[in-house]
């Protein structure tokens, strides 16, 4: 019963393993879509109490302006009375608006003295108003930003929020406006000051979450509403950013003061947050932070219930699924000595009787035919791995044969450097090349069998004999391929023909006859390392037109020319998506080639360019280049 156990352990594992994984995938996606949603809520939630708390502020702010724009633009002069009127009127006009004070330009002021401000602060506790005047030696408003920036620019603008000057120790932030007499000269600044406890009040009621908060940024990063009082105009967010090394709140930091509006995810160590910021018209930035503790809570309550009811499922699937698996397979305990005795070589050992008709029936069966079958596979393996070694045998030879018909002994000379090489797609191919010198002329030659394998390999052999042999003759090179086609062509019943590209160069006057049985054209790389394909007549491949007429041509080279012979397994090659090599890479790669390259070298890089070209995709032609340099 052993195996039959280790059957049912397995099958139950794999079931368990299955269904394991199916559960988990459930609980991933609900977790994912779940996540997604939470997120989504998250955001606008978070994006929408920034707009909100940016709306109230702004309608609080631009109340305060309204103010003093409209109280401050009335047609008025700038005597004492006059003055404590005007500012008091401002503070009177909002509830925002603690204080209002005219700071005079030098010699300005109603008393005509060198500093003259005069200040309404509204007391609470008192419900009243107190006058002031200040500008004494200890305090000089003229070099202070709400008294410069509005003067210089002349316009209104907001100041960043500070202590106030009168030691309250609130927070104000200050409403400036540059004024100017009848004249249009400037006579000095009506100073707004709004105690922002309203801000932190609004903030605090934003809070969507446990523990949500937002705070507020100025134009120079300092914290103007914050949870925690002691960072506020104490500290920014760099400074934040830099003290729990979280490098991402630096970049949260540059956006805001930059105006950007976004909902980012910020990784604290092993805790996270979302946030949501945007900017308001004045230059300060809003952001909503809210922890992924208090948003993915339920979640992982989810969860966590999941898994435990995912667990208590699946240990009792193992345990109902090994009883069953174990009665269903209880029959197979005999059919397991017979496949083990099967497998030591017995290949005739005896099967137990089935009388059933069912997959157990089924299974005797097919044991029965695995006996036959194994007997009959084995006297046919050993007749055909005979001939297969056989046929690989001659093939090898017949690849070294070939191998051996093309020289590979490139000659070393000063008058130039010749190199080729042949790579057949099967294990003999049908592509040719040889070169040879006779009498100061340096004979070379190459060309493409049709098809592959022995039959192009055959005719690849006749066709480089009788090229060596009549060219060795002196014929003209039209007469050269003339002859080998007359001679290939007859009795040519197998519909066979070459191309070939045949010449001969004078190795003093460097005057090349050429002639071009339809291959591919010939690259010529000038000294000056311009490239190009060479032209030449039309003349059909050999062996197809016993009687046709061939025309050879003259060329006269330059010292320190290449010419780059080449198959069309070159042209041809292709890539995974089916683009051939071409002829334009050819051309780029000839262009490229340095002029005191070896040919060698030239042949390999060639090769090795195909190569990179198709990557892993199949040879599908022959490959055969030569090169040679004058």
């Amino acid at each position: 019963m052993s195996a039959i156990a280790s059957i049912s352990q397995r099958l139950s594992r794999r079931i368990l393993r299955i269904s394991f994984l199916v559960f988990l995938l459930a609980i991933v996606v609900v977790a994912i879509f779940s996540y997604i949603a939470i997120r989504e809520e998250v955001k606008t939630t978070a994006t929408k109490s920034v707009d909100n708390v940016i709306l109230e502020v702004e309608k609080s702010l631009t109340e305060v302006q309204t103010v003093v724009e409209i109280l401050s633009g009335q047609e008025k002069r700038y005597a004492q009375k006059e003055v404590a009127d005007l500012i008091s009127s401002v503070v009177n006009g909002s509830e925002l608006i603690t204080s209002c004070a005219l700071a005079f330009e030098p010699f300005k002021g109603y008393n005509n003295s060198f500093k003259c401000m005069p200040l309404v602060l509204w007391l609470p506790q008192a419900d009243t108003l107190e006058f002031k005047q200040l500008g004494d030696l200890n305090y000089d408003y003229r070099t202070l930003d709400w008294y410069q920036i509005p003067r210089l620019l002349g316009k209104s603008v907001w100041s960043e929020p500070s202590y106030d000057s009168e030691g309250t120790g609130k927070i104000v932030t200050t409403y400036s406006k540059p004024l100017y007499d009848r004249k249009g000269e400037f006579i000095g600044v009506l100073k707004t000051d709004v105690d922002l406890e309203w801000l932190n009040e609004i903030i605090s009621e934003m809070k969507p979450y446990a523990n949500s908060y937002m705070t507020v940024i100025g134009r120079n990063a300092a914290f103007i509403s914050h949870p925690d009082k002691d960072k506020i105009l104490r500290e920014t967010i760099f400074s934040i950013a830099e003290a729990e090394e979280i490098p991402m709140l630096k970049t949260i930091g540059m956006r805001m003061l930059s105006g950007e509006e976004n909902f980012v995810k910020v990784k604290n160590g092993l805790n996270g947050y979302y946030g949501a910021y945007a900017p308001f018209q004045n230059g300060w930035s809003a952001l909503m932070v809210c922890s992924f503790k208090d948003m993915f809570k339920s979640l992982n309550d989810i969860v966590k219930y999941l898994l435990v009811v995912v667990v208590a499922g699946l240990v009792t699937l193992y345990f109902a699924s090994r009883k069953t698996i174990r009665r269903v397979t209880a029959p197979l305990t005999e059919f397991t000595y017979t496949a083990m005795n099967i497998s030591r070589g017995f290949f005739n050992a005896a099967l137990p009787e089935v009388d059933s008709d069912d997959e157990i029936k089924h299974l005797h069966d097919s044991l029965m035919y695995l006996q036959l079958s194994i007997n009959r596979y084995i006297k046919e393996l050993k007749a055909s791995t005979a001939s297969n070694e056989r046929y690989e045998s001659e093939l090898n030879i017949a690849r070294q044969i070939q191998l051996n018909m093309v020289s590979t002994d490139f000659p070393e000379s000063e008058d130039f450097d010749l190199h080729a090489t042949v790579s057949p797609a099967k294990e003999v191919g049908g592509d040719l090349y040889d070169f040879f010198v006779k009498d100061r002329w340096l004979n070379i030659a190459i060309g493409d069998v049709s098809g592959k394998g022995v039959p192009a390999a055959l005719y690849m052999a006749i066709l480089r004999y009788a090229y060596r042999f009549i060219a060795n003759m002196g014929f003209p090179l039209k007469d050269v391929m003339k002859t080998i086609n007359k001679n290939v062509s007859e009795g040519n019943n197998t519909g066979m023909f070459a191309t070939m590209f045949v010449a001969r160069i004078n190795l003093d006057t460097l005057e090349m006859e050429y002639c071009n049985g339809g291959h591919n054209p010939i690259v010529v790389i000038r000294p000056d390392g311009r490239a190009e394909f060479l032209k030449a007549k039309s003349n059909i491949a050999v062996g197809l037109f016993p009687e046709f007429e061939y025309e050879e041509e003259k060329l006269r080279l330059e010292r320190g020319c290449r010419l780059i012979l080449y198959t069309d397994g070159i042209t041809e090659a292709e890539a995974r998506d089916f683009s051939q090599y071409g002829e334009e890479r050819i051309i780029g790669f000839a262009s490229s080639v340095p002029s005191d390259m070896k040919s060698a070298d030239v042949t390999a890089s060639l090769v090795a360019s195909v190569g990179e070209f198709t990557g892993d995709n199949d040879q599908n032609d022959d490959i055969t280049v030569l090169t040679v340099k004058l």
